[in-house]
Order: structure tokens, then sequence, then C-alpha cells
């Protein structure tokens, strides 16, 4: 009998710890600055009408256009509600509204702007987030590699 006393006793406290290290919900309010790099496929060949009149057109007579964000890039995540969030990305020349949630696990983050979508991972220990984000309307296509960093 204090056997069992003793393993119950011993599973109760291993599963209390266990529950006191849980991750909570991280809180990601706050500004973060950007570094990325990706592709865009311009759809047509008027390079003045998508803001790239120096652009060369590829092969096919399409604009291609590989780089990095632009650098003043920012994103300001505004408010939080549990695993709800919503914000702005902002460069020196446009701002477009964009709403997240947390994943379960505490790590893993989705989004959507106004014409394309976030997935990334929290990085708890570096604050950081590692993000994938894509879209596609009328003027073009583009998918983006990078990292959400917060500004201190």
């Amino acid at each position: 009998m204090k056997k069992v006393l003793l393993g119950i006793t011993l599973l109760v406290f291993v599963l209390g710890q266990s529950v006191c290290f849980a991750n909570p919900i991280p809180n990601l309010v706050g500004t973060w600055t950007v570094a990325s790099e990706g592709v865009a496929l311009l759809k047509g060949n008027d390079a003045v009408k998508h803001g790239r009149a120096n652009d060369t057109l590829d092969k096919e007579g399409r604009i291609k256009a590989i780089g990095s964000s632009a650098p003043d890039m920012k994103i300001v995540i505004t408010e939080q509600k549990g695993r709800i969030f919503y914000g702005t990305k902002q460069t020196g020349k446009v701002a477009e509204n964009f709403a997240g949630v947390i994943g379960y696990d505490n790590k893993t983050i989705h989004c959507v702007d106004e014409d394309g979508f976030n997935d990334g991972t929290y990085d708890s220990k570096n604050d950081r987030i590692d993000y994938f984000y894509k879209h596609a309307n009328d003027n073009d296509s583009m998918v983006v590699v990078g990292t959400w960093t917060r500004v201190k």
C-alpha cells in the first residue's frame, strides 16, 4: 500500500511540474523589424504600372523582381487577445492591416493580410519569428522568406 501511495504521489508531483513549466501563450504585441528576400512575378509587361520602371523584362516579356524587403519595413502588432492578434505591416510608402493566430503549440503563427498569407514559427529564446509570406492578386504573385525581430 505504501508503494502505491508513493507511486501516486510521485505521479501527481511529476504531472504538476509539467503543468507549471508549460509554455504560456507568447505576447507578440510590439514593433518588429523585418529582414526578408523573395520573388514577385508581375502580371503583364508594363513596368511603369507596377512601379518598376527600371526593371528589365524576362524572356517572356514579363517583369520578374527578386530582392529583399524594403529597408524600412516593420510589423506593428497593436492588440492581442489570447491567441488572436492584429496589426499593420508598414513601410515608408504603404501600410497594410493584418490579423493572426498563435497555434496550440505556442510557436506556430498564421496571418492573413488584405491579399496574402503568412506562416511562421515563433522562437521565444531569440524573440523572433521566422516566416513565409505568399500572395497573388491582379498585379503580381509573390513568395517571401524572412525573419521578424522584436525591437527592444
